[in-house]
């Protein structure tokens, strides 16, 4: 099955240009590095090789997904909701939120947010991205 952990500096610099390379076409492909910002890397694996990544950052009350990099081969939906419930076990009780920008043209990525109890409460200066969030609670409900 899959594993999750958070990688030092020194492993994330090698491993940073086979989690870029996992990005589907069209998604964000400028991964920074977790070292920066306040943000951590939740690394996912299948025997050993990487399939996934949740960057983070905490929020006052909420974690922000920052970026997601899923492996093509893999059931996106069942690899994404293994990687949050093992997230959300990380996170301290202050958290009660789960929260995620979304590019309005990724209707799947929309969807599949949606199916996890996430509304649009806002949006990008731009107007490009919608921020999504939920109550963590209601979340960790539908991933059961």
């Amino acid at each position: 099955m899959y594993t999750f952990r958070h990688p030092d500096k020194a492993e994330w610099d090698v491993l940073l240009p086979q989690i870029s390379a996992l990005h589907a076409p069209g998604a964000r492909k400028d991964i920074p590095d977790p070292q920066g910002e306040a943000q951590a890397l939740l690394l996912m694996q299948a025997q050993e090789r990487p399939v996934g990544c949740i960057q983070y950052s905490l929020r006052g009350d909420a974690v922000r997904l920052e970026r997601i990099a899923l492996d093509n081969t893999q059931e996106h939906p069942l690899l994404l909701y293994h990687a949050l419930r093992h997230l959300f076990t990380l996170l301290p009780p202050e958290i009660l939120y789960l929260e995620d920008y979304v590019d309005k043209q990724r209707t799947h990525a929309i969807e599949v947010n949606e199916k996890l109890g996430m509304t649009a409460v806002g949006e990008n200066a731009e107007g490009t991205h919608l921020l999504m969030r939920a109550a963590l609670d209601s979340v960790r409900r539908s991933l059961n």
